[in-house]
Protein backbone atom coordinates (compact mmCIF):
# COMPACT_ATOMS: atom_id res chain seq x y z
CA UNK A 1 0.00 0.00 0.00
CA UNK A 2 1.00 3.28 -1.20
CA UNK A 3 1.80 5.64 1.67
CA UNK A 4 1.62 9.30 1.26
CA UNK A 5 3.03 12.19 3.06
CA UNK A 6 2.33 15.42 3.80
CA UNK A 7 3.52 18.32 5.40
CA UNK A 8 2.36 22.04 6.14
CA UNK A 9 4.89 25.13 7.15
CA UNK A 10 8.13 24.05 5.05
CA UNK A 11 7.71 20.77 5.67
CA UNK A 12 8.77 20.67 9.59
CA UNK A 13 5.81 19.40 10.58
CA UNK A 14 3.33 17.09 9.10
CA UNK A 15 1.48 13.85 9.36
CA UNK A 16 1.85 10.38 7.48
CA UNK A 17 -1.08 8.11 6.31
CA UNK A 18 -1.83 6.68 9.68
CA UNK A 19 -2.32 10.11 11.05
CA UNK A 20 0.59 10.36 13.10
CA UNK A 21 2.33 13.84 13.36
CA UNK A 22 5.74 13.37 12.80
CA UNK A 23 7.96 16.53 13.36
CA UNK A 24 11.45 17.08 12.13
CA UNK A 25 14.42 17.49 13.70
CA UNK A 26 15.37 21.28 13.92
CA UNK A 27 11.70 22.25 15.31
CA UNK A 28 12.28 19.48 18.09
CA UNK A 29 15.32 20.84 19.27
CA UNK A 30 13.79 24.51 19.33
CA UNK A 31 10.73 23.12 20.93
CA UNK A 32 13.27 21.22 23.72
CA UNK A 33 15.11 24.89 24.15
CA UNK A 34 12.02 26.62 25.00
CA UNK A 35 11.10 24.16 27.38
CA UNK A 36 14.15 24.44 28.82
CA UNK A 37 13.96 28.24 29.43
CA UNK A 38 10.64 28.27 30.36
CA UNK A 39 11.91 26.14 33.52
CA UNK A 40 14.61 28.16 34.37
CA UNK A 41 13.19 31.31 34.07
CA UNK A 42 9.96 30.26 36.63
CA UNK A 43 12.64 28.61 39.10
CA UNK A 44 14.40 32.09 39.12
CA UNK A 45 10.28 34.01 39.51
CA UNK A 46 10.29 31.34 42.46
CA UNK A 47 13.29 31.79 44.24
CA UNK A 48 13.17 35.94 44.21
CA UNK A 49 9.35 36.24 45.11
CA UNK A 50 8.35 33.70 46.96
CA UNK A 51 8.08 34.52 50.81
CA UNK A 52 10.47 33.19 52.90
CA UNK A 53 10.36 30.05 54.83
CA UNK A 54 8.90 30.85 58.79
CA UNK A 55 7.17 34.18 58.07
CA UNK A 56 7.76 37.44 55.92
CA UNK A 57 10.44 38.80 58.24
CA UNK A 58 13.00 40.69 56.03
CA UNK A 59 15.76 39.65 58.36
CA UNK A 60 15.48 36.52 57.40
CA UNK A 61 15.86 37.11 53.92
CA UNK A 62 19.25 39.11 54.71
CA UNK A 63 20.39 35.77 57.11
CA UNK A 64 19.74 33.19 53.85
CA UNK A 65 21.30 35.75 51.03
CA UNK A 66 24.19 37.52 52.57
CA UNK A 67 27.38 36.22 52.24
CA UNK A 68 29.17 35.37 55.26
CA UNK A 69 32.57 37.28 54.02
CA UNK A 70 30.53 40.84 54.33
CA UNK A 71 29.05 40.93 57.64
CA UNK A 72 30.70 42.56 60.12
CA UNK A 73 31.10 41.96 63.76
CA UNK A 74 29.79 44.68 66.19
CA UNK A 75 32.51 46.96 67.47
CA UNK A 76 32.44 46.88 70.91
CA UNK A 77 34.33 50.12 72.36
CA UNK A 78 36.37 49.01 75.05
CA UNK A 79 37.85 51.14 78.68
CA UNK A 80 35.07 53.13 78.85
CA UNK A 81 35.50 53.68 82.41
CA UNK A 82 37.51 57.16 83.95
CA UNK A 83 41.04 56.51 84.29
CA UNK A 84 41.36 55.47 88.50
CA UNK A 85 44.52 57.97 89.53
CA UNK A 86 41.65 60.35 90.72
CA UNK A 87 39.38 60.01 92.82
CA UNK A 88 36.31 61.85 92.55
CA UNK A 89 35.64 63.58 96.58
CA UNK A 90 33.07 66.47 95.87
CA UNK A 91 31.17 68.05 92.68
CA UNK A 92 30.79 72.06 93.23
CA UNK A 93 27.52 71.85 90.37
CA UNK A 94 25.52 75.07 89.34
CA UNK A 95 23.21 75.14 86.35
CA UNK A 96 20.62 77.73 84.91
CA UNK A 97 18.29 76.07 82.60
CA UNK A 98 16.46 77.70 79.92
CA UNK A 99 12.94 76.35 79.85
CA UNK A 100 11.86 78.07 77.04
CA UNK A 101 11.80 76.94 73.02
CA UNK A 102 13.27 79.76 72.27
CA UNK A 103 16.09 79.26 73.65
CA UNK A 104 16.49 76.31 72.39
CA UNK A 105 16.04 74.73 75.56
CA UNK A 106 19.81 74.75 76.95
CA UNK A 107 21.52 75.33 80.14
CA UNK A 108 24.27 77.44 81.32
CA UNK A 109 26.64 76.05 83.71
CA UNK A 110 29.25 75.28 85.94
CA UNK A 111 31.14 72.78 88.39
CA UNK A 112 34.04 72.11 90.26
CA UNK A 113 34.99 68.90 91.25
CA UNK A 114 37.84 68.23 94.20
CA UNK A 115 39.56 65.12 93.78
CA UNK A 116 41.69 62.88 95.97
CA UNK A 117 45.29 61.87 93.70
CA UNK A 118 46.06 57.67 94.22
CA UNK A 119 48.53 56.98 91.68
CA UNK A 120 50.73 59.43 89.53
CA UNK A 121 48.56 60.75 86.14
CA UNK A 122 49.37 63.72 84.23
CA UNK A 123 45.83 64.30 82.74
CA UNK A 124 42.06 64.69 84.68
CA UNK A 125 39.58 63.16 82.38
CA UNK A 126 35.69 63.54 82.90
CA UNK A 127 32.52 61.96 81.06
CA UNK A 128 31.30 64.45 78.49
CA UNK A 129 28.10 64.66 76.47
CA UNK A 130 25.76 67.27 74.44
CA UNK A 131 27.82 70.01 76.94
CA UNK A 132 30.34 72.80 75.08
CA UNK A 133 32.87 73.77 77.49
CA UNK A 134 34.56 77.26 77.54
CA UNK A 135 38.17 76.07 77.37
CA UNK A 136 39.80 79.03 78.69
CA UNK A 137 37.32 78.64 82.03
CA UNK A 138 39.21 75.64 82.64
CA UNK A 139 41.76 75.58 85.93
CA UNK A 140 43.26 72.89 87.49
CA UNK A 141 44.76 73.42 91.01
CA UNK A 142 46.53 71.55 93.86
CA UNK A 143 44.55 72.07 96.84
CA UNK A 144 46.43 71.48 99.51
CA UNK A 145 49.32 74.05 98.48
CA UNK A 146 46.99 76.33 96.22
CA UNK A 147 49.31 75.87 93.66
CA UNK A 148 47.92 75.85 89.72
CA UNK A 149 48.76 73.25 87.70
CA UNK A 150 49.26 73.99 83.82
CA UNK A 151 47.02 72.68 81.54
CA UNK A 152 48.63 71.68 78.20
CA UNK A 153 45.92 70.79 75.88
CA UNK A 154 42.12 69.20 75.99
CA UNK A 155 41.56 66.34 74.01
CA UNK A 156 37.74 64.63 72.82
CA UNK A 157 36.71 61.00 72.72
CA UNK A 158 33.17 61.41 71.40
CA UNK A 159 32.59 57.84 71.23
CA UNK A 160 34.03 57.65 74.96
CA UNK A 161 32.23 60.35 76.11
CA UNK A 162 34.96 61.64 77.14
CA UNK A 163 37.14 65.35 77.82
CA UNK A 164 40.82 64.83 79.11
CA UNK A 165 42.69 67.84 80.84
CA UNK A 166 46.04 67.00 79.73
CA UNK A 167 48.58 68.50 82.12
CA UNK A 168 52.17 69.92 82.50
CA UNK A 169 53.49 67.78 85.46
CA UNK A 170 52.86 64.67 87.43
CA UNK A 171 49.76 64.91 90.10
CA UNK A 172 51.60 63.66 93.34
CA UNK A 173 49.74 60.52 95.22
CA UNK A 174 48.07 61.50 98.76
CA UNK A 175 47.55 65.24 97.23
CA UNK A 176 44.10 67.07 96.64
CA UNK A 177 43.27 68.58 93.12
CA UNK A 178 40.29 70.34 91.86
CA UNK A 179 39.32 70.52 88.39
CA UNK A 180 37.28 74.24 87.27
CA UNK A 181 35.09 74.38 84.32
CA UNK A 182 34.09 78.28 84.95
CA UNK A 183 31.26 78.08 81.66
CA UNK A 184 29.46 75.70 79.66
CA UNK A 185 26.35 75.11 78.17
CA UNK A 186 24.58 71.98 77.78
CA UNK A 187 21.73 70.58 75.99
CA UNK A 188 17.92 70.42 78.18
CA UNK A 189 16.98 67.40 76.52
CA UNK A 190 13.76 65.20 76.91
CA UNK A 191 15.40 61.77 76.67
CA UNK A 192 14.72 61.30 80.41
CA UNK A 193 18.30 61.12 81.43
CA UNK A 194 20.94 63.14 83.54
CA UNK A 195 19.15 66.78 83.91
CA UNK A 196 16.21 67.32 81.81
CA UNK A 197 13.13 68.33 80.62
CA UNK A 198 9.85 66.79 80.55
CA UNK A 199 5.70 67.53 80.59
CA UNK A 200 2.64 65.54 80.94
CA UNK A 201 -0.90 66.38 79.35
CA UNK A 202 -3.97 67.09 81.75
CA UNK A 203 -7.58 67.16 80.63
CA UNK A 204 -6.65 68.24 77.02
CA UNK A 205 -3.81 70.59 77.90
CA UNK A 206 -0.21 70.36 77.95
CA UNK A 207 1.27 71.28 81.40
CA UNK A 208 4.42 73.48 81.19
CA UNK A 209 7.82 71.86 80.71
CA UNK A 210 9.23 70.72 84.05
CA UNK A 211 12.54 70.32 84.71
CA UNK A 212 13.77 66.69 86.54
CA UNK A 213 16.71 65.09 87.33
CA UNK A 214 16.98 61.18 88.46
CA UNK A 215 16.62 60.33 91.95
CA UNK A 216 18.12 57.29 94.08
CA UNK A 217 16.48 54.51 94.84
CA UNK A 218 13.88 55.07 97.41
CA UNK A 219 13.72 58.89 97.33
Amino acid sequence: METTKRTSNGGHCGTDADGKIRISKPLAVGLAALFVGATVAVGLLVYNFADPVGGDNDDSVLATTMSPSTASPPQLLKDVRLPTHLKPLMYDVRLLPFVEEAENWRIDGYVKVYMSCTSPGRNVTLHLLEIVVDESSIIVENVDSGARVTVTDIGYDKARQFMTVNLGEDLRPGMQYSLEIGKFDAVLNDQLAGFYRSKYEHQGSISATNILSPQHPGQ
